[in-house]
């Protein structure tokens, strides 16, 4: 979270990383947790985000 705007609600910035389709989940969150902690924002929240392509 980067701060509030004029109303009180929070400003997030988000960041994208690309990770291994096999990646244990408990290591994916200690990786974030590590990556936060290299900025000043407070971290807000994780996510993983799967997307696939299908094609004809």
């Amino acid at each position: 979270m980067v701060g509030y705007d004029s109303t009180g609600n929070n400003i997030l910035r988000r960041s994208s990383y690309e990770i291994k389709t096999d990646a244990d989940i408990d290591q994916v969150h200690a990786v974030g947790k590590a990556l936060s902690s290299l900025s000043e924002s407070t971290l807000y929240d994780q996510r993983v985000m799967e997307t696939s392509e299908l094609l004809n």
